[in-house]
């Protein structure tokens, strides 16, 4: 997929989103824009405390939604709704690092991220240790342990598209806006 267009065309066909990937990869800026261009309702991470499960099927529930879902990484294998397009957001490692850093993100809280993955997939303790940042655990995981037992569609979508949607604030615009905002 090489544009913003062309990844509203693929949505359409899908009454659940779920945006998710690491932190800092785009997540919140790219639900909100998907769920403006497909005039679906919005999920917020903080509609469902961040990583309230039960909150979050709720959601999950709805028809014509948009979540956004960074912090619950490691149950998309386990969402079974029909019509649900899950989006893993690609971004360079070096800039999730940057963002993070300048938010004040990590280590702070990621460290309840380690926690759960270590807790979930047992199997690859070795691996998961292996990593000082979640966004390439995350990641690795997603690409080795998830992705081949998905029970819904998903897809990669880099961070780069965001330059081809409608609200698209470049870089230097942005440097003092806070973790949440997109415009």
């Amino acid at each position: 997929m090489q544009k913003y267009d062309d990844l509203i065309k693929k949505c359409k066909r899908y009454t659940r989103i779920v945006v998710s990937g690491p932190q800092r990869s785009g997540t919140t800026y790219m639900a909100k824009q998907i769920s403006e261009s497909l005039n679906y309702e919005h999920a917020d991470e903080y509609s469902f405390s961040i990583r309230n499960l039960i909150m979050f099927k709720q959601k999950l529930d709805k028809e014509k939604i948009v979540i956004q879902a960074p912090a619950l990484t490691h149950i998309l294998s386990e969402i079974n709704h029909p019509r649900t397009l899950v989006i893993w957001m690609k971004r360079d490692f070096d800039d999730v690092k940057r963002s993070e850093d300048r938010i004040g993100w990590h280590p702070k809280d990621s460290s309840w991220e380690f926690a759960i993955y270590l807790k979930r997939f047992v199997n690859h303790f070795d691996l998961i240790r292996s990593f000082d940042r979640s966004a390439p655990m995350k990641t690795e995981i997603f690409e080795k342990v998830q992705s081949p037992n998905m029970q819904v569609d998903w897809i990669y979508v880099d961070y780069e598209i965001a330059e081809s949607s409608p609200n698209y604030i470049k870089p230097e615009n942005r440097k003092n806006f806070h973790s949440k905002q997109t415009k």
